[in-house]
């Protein structure tokens, strides 16, 4: 939920409707893990996860900093790249969890505790990561 927020009240010039803009993206993103969890069975599962997750690298700078500067129509169509790239790599994901992790014991602790594990390292680098990308604006 700090998409909304960020674009109401972070922003230098703060924008109206981040959560009609949050919504669109959230639609977009359920209908791209329909479409890309249909594309895994013909292309592979691994192949599109490590497809999303490189184009949402390669992405991520430049769709946070369209975010902090852009106008509205900038921003929805940065939340919808999020979301494109976000389901390309959501999608496939649940059928490689079944297929890693046959036993559903294992399956429900082993991915808990990898996810937990990724996000409290991670997830605190991903909310400084976008204040610099949020900010480039300023050293310009």
């Amino acid at each position: 939920m700090w998409v909304p927020y960020f674009l109401h009240k972070l922003r230098d010039d703060p924008l109206d409707h981040g959560f009609a803009i949050n919504g669109l993206g959230m639609l977009t993103f359920i209908l791209s893990k329909l479409f890309f969890g249909y594309w895994s069975d013909f292309y592979g599962v691994e192949r599109l996860i490590q497809l999303g997750s490189f184009l949402m690298v390669i992405y991520s700078p430049f769709g946070f900093y369209i975010l902090s500067v852009g106008h509205y129509w900038a921003c929805v169509a940065a939340i919808m790249g999020f979301a494109v790239f976000f389901g390309l790599y959501g999608a496939p994901i649940t059928a490689w969890m079944v297929k890693l992790f046959p036993n559903t014991e294992s399956k429900m602790s082993s991915v808990g505790i990898a996810y937990n594990f990724g996000l409290a390292i991670l997830g605190e680098y991903s909310e400084t990561s976008k204040m610099p990308c949020s900010r480039m604006k300023a050293d310009l």
